[in-house]
Parts: structure tokens; C-alpha cells; sequence
């Protein structure tokens, strides 16, 4: 394995199947505007429709409201595969393996799928969105051809919602390669970033590409005002660098004795286009955030929470 392989993600091993035995309370900036007591989360229960974003700012605290804009589900994300489509989806991926040194193996396909398909979700959703922006059409008006104007983003979430409301067998057979992704024989004699060559690796399904990664970040249970204060600078570092993209955020619980080096993770996206910045989380939806390092921060906590990922990492992809 390599050097990096501590502070490195791998993909999904199932977990929506990962109980949570203790209560876990919200952060304390979720506490300023919710109730007080700690709330137990369980894997049934759903994000809220509304969550509160609270910045600090050098003219005091500032409210404001994140809202669930477009809903979605991994409903159906246990099941069958197309066991023979995910194979010619491991070697078509592979190809690359020798200058990647990433592989998906087909001998470690399994047949149904019983984890998430967040990755595969969030993936074609991300290809969708950007496959919808790209189209141009046009009208006649007075006589004249001239190009519509491009629709906003939530006019583009409107036409690519239909797909994202239930998982699928189509969503459980990417999931089903995607997790059989590990490091090659070679991988520890390179200089690899680990978590940056997986996700890369999966984006070649979608035909796109990793063009830059924020640092690692932590958000621990029952974090420290300092942790926060930590992670929503690392966010607002990379954030700071990139005003509009598609992203891929990846939240894991490390594991070093597996050779992806994760217990188990959750992939959601961030879409920062024509000035709004909107989360996608293949349990929930689309929520609409405020601008600013710190909603995304607050927008990824009860999810961090939620499953117990805590390390995360977010990648601009293109």
C-alpha cells in the first residue's frame, strides 16, 4: 500500500448497512438554532428539508437557511446486478491501470449489490447536469433564430430529476465495479495520492477528470471549535480557488487494514454555477446553499454525523 493510504478514501463496502448504536448530538452550530437535547441518528431517518447556516462575521453572527430544492433516494439500492456488464465495465476501466495503478477487479464482482450506490448516483448525476448545461437550443422570435437563454440551475435539476428519485439496477451494477477498485503491485513504488487516483479512476466512467483536490479535512463527532475552524478554512482555501465547477465531495471512516483503506463512505457533489451554489446527496436531493465555505460545511455535518465519515475531501472534476 502506499505511503498516503492512511488519509486516503476507497469506495463503497455498504454503508447504509452500518448501524450506528449511539445517539450522536448535532454539531454545536446546528445546536444555536435547533433544540438543545442530542439527537439520535439512525439510518431511517432523513436530513431535514431546512437546515441553518451560522457565519460569523466581523459584524456579528449571520442566519441563514439552506432548503431542499429537488428530492432523491437510494431506495432499491439493494439488489441484483448485470453481472456481465460490470465486468466489461472493470476491464474497460482498467485499461488505464498501468499508468493509474488503480484496477477494478471482476473477480471481486458480487452478484447483488447490498451497500449504497451514492457513487454511481452522484457520478451520473454530476454527468447529467453538466451533459444538460452543455445543450443549446434555439427560438424564433420575429423572425429572427436566436439562442434561448440558458437555463438556471434548478431548471437543469428539473430536467434530470426522474432518474435520481429510486436507485436502479443500472445504479447497482456501476456500484458493484466501482467497488472492487483497489492500488496495483506498483502503486507503492510511486509518489500516488491515493484518494485523488480513485476517484479520478471512477470518473472515467463518466468521461470526466480530476482537475484539482482540496486538502483533507476532519469532522468529527462532537467537534472542537477549533476542528471547525479548521475544516471550514481548509474548505474556504480550495473554494476560494474555484467560484464555479462541479465537484465531488467524499466523506470515509479510514480503515488502514483494508486495502482501499476505508470502513466504508459516502459521495455526494457540490455545484457552484451562475453565482449559487447547490449540495446533491443521493439520500436526499438537491439543497440550495448559501454562498461561503461555512454552509458547505454545515450542509455536510448531520451527513458526516449520520454515517460516521468523518474525513473528508472535495475534488473539482471536469
Amino acid at each position: 500500500m502506499s505511503m498516503l493510504i492512511l488519509d486516503m478514501p476507497s469506495e463503497d463496502v455498504g454503508f447504509l448497512n452500518h448501524s450506528i448504536s449511539q445517539p450522536l448530538a448535532l454539531s454545536s452550530i446546528f445546536m444555536q438554532s435547533m433544540p438543545t437535547q442530542e439527537v439520535s441518528l439512525n439510518l431511517e431517518r432523513p436530513l431535514p428539508s431546512r437546515l441553518v447556516t451560522v457565519e460569523e462575521t466581523e459584524f456579528g453572527i449571520n442566519v441563514k437557511v439552506i432548503k431542499k430544492v429537488k428530492k432523491s433516494s437510494q431506495e432499491h439500492q439493494a439488489g441484483a446486478t448485470d453481472s456481465d456488464l460490470a465486468k466489461m465495465y472493470c476491464k474497460a476501466l482498467s485499461e488505464q491501470s498501468p499508468q493509474t495503478h488503480i484496477v477494478f477487479s471482476k473477480d471481486r464482482l458480487e452478484e447483488r449489490n447490498t451497500g449504497g450506490t451514492c457513487t454511481a448516483m452522484t457520478g451520473e448525476f454530476v454527468k447529467d447536469y453538466l451533459k444538460e448545461k452543455q445543450k443549446v437550443s434555439f427560438e424564433i422570435v420575429s423572425g429572427v433564430i436566436r439562442k434561448k437563454t440558458p437555463l438556471s440551475p434548478i431548471e437543469l435539476f428539473g430536467q434530470i430529476e426522474d432518474k435520481y428519485k429510486t436507485s436502479s439496477e443500472y445504479f447497482r451494477t456501476i456500484q458493484a465495479t466501482f467497488n472492487t477498485i483497489h492500488e496495483d503491485e506498483e502503486a507503492q513504488l510511486n509518489d500516488l495520492d491515493y484518494m485523488e487516483a480513485k476517484i479520478n479512476a471512477m470518473m472515467r466512467f463518466y468521461d470526466l477528470q480530476v482537475t484539482d483536490s482540496s486538502e483533507l479535512f476532519y469532522m468529527p463527532i462532537n467537534s472542537t471549535h477549533e476542528c471547525r475552524k479548521e475544516a471550514v478554512a481548509k474548505i474556504e482555501a480550495f473554494m476560494n480557488l474555484h467560484q464555479e465547477g462541479v465537484f465531488i465531495i467524499r466523506c470515509i471512516n479510514p480503515n488502514s487494514d483494508s486495502d482501499k483503506g476505508e470502513a466504508y463512505g459516502h459521495t455526494t457533489a457540490l455545484i457552484r454555477d451562475q453565482g449559487e451554489s447547490y449540495f446533491y446527496d443521493p439520500n436526499e436531493g438537491v439543497y440550495d446553499l448559501p454562498n461561503g465555505s461555512q454552509a458547505i460545511y454545515d450542509v455536510l455535518t448531520p451527513m458526516t454525523q449520520r454515517w460516521a465519515v468523518p474525513n473528508a475531501r472535495i475534488y473539482k472534476v471536469g
